[in-house]
């Protein structure tokens, strides 16, 4: 199969595109995802790189599946493609190799947001209080804006006992420290933590920085202008466009 067949010849020169940094701006249904499939293809079938080292990243697991299935079709069978996925999808990856060199077990859990709910709904009944929809999107608002940048990582990491949150003064900031404390305790990570794990691990362990960089000789992002500026951190640290 000509990889390079349904391509126009602006597609084609960004698909042949091997080395630097490369960005294509273009509209919804421009064929965006069709060219980094093809460059994709191209750097495997035709470049010989090995497709466990090329990072592809999209943000929704059917986004991942539908790149993974178009990219298989264009190289066959037999090839790693397990880093075609989400962002959180491969910071999962990274924790589960390497959280152990922050003292953070490498079997965690993920949790999402019905596992968040019944974590609340139980602080809220010890709290003798009722946890409504609108008490529970206030409450995933603060979770987030604690987690906002990763400084609390290395308190939920800490064998000490410690305090997560910078202010515990009210009875809303105890809900949010306790909700904390209890993911610390069963090893329970959102998808906030994920990042900022991965994060906080490059910038405390330069190897393993180091290591990921080594590994990765493609990253391609798909909607790229939908990344977040966490996102994008990591993608520049991958990268190597910035120190840890």
């Amino acid at each position: 199969m000509d990889i390079m067949a349904q391509l126009n010849q602006s597609q084609q020169e960004a698909a042949n595109f091997t080395e630097g940094y490369l960005r294509v701006i273009a509209g919804a249904g421009s064929g965006k995802t069709k060219l980094l499939v093809s460059r994709y293809a191209n750097l495997v079938k035709n470049y010989g790189i090995d497709s466990a080292n090329i990072l592809c990243v999209t943000f929704t697991n059917k986004a991942a599946g539908e790149m993974r299935r178009r990219i298989r079709a264009l190289v066959g069978e037999g090839y790693d493609t397990s880093l075609i996925c989400t962002y959180h999808g491969f910071c999962a990856r990274v924790l589960r190799e390497d959280a152990g060199k922050i003292f953070f077990p490498e079997n965690f859990q993920i949790i999402d947001t019905q596992q968040q709910k019944a974590i609340l709904e139980d602080i809220y009944h010890k709290f003798e209080l009722k946890l409504d929809y609108a008490s529970f999107e206030r409450k995933l608002k603060e979770i987030a804006f604690i987690k906002r940048n990763y400084d609390y990582v290395e308190r939920m990491c800490s064998r000490e006992k410690c305090r997560i949150s910078d202010s515990v003064k009210t009875t809303d900031e105890e809900i949010v420290e306790e909700f904390l404390q209890r993911q610390k305790q069963n090893f329970a990570l959102d998808f906030h933590d994920l990042i900022n794990f991965v994060l906080y691990l490059f910038k405390k362990v330069d190897s393993v920085a180091s290591k990921w960089q080594e590994r990765l000789n493609y990253i391609q992002v798909d909607e790229f202008q939908d990344s977040s500026g966490k996102e994008m951190e990591l993608v520049n640290v991958l990268s190597g466009m910035h120190k840890n």
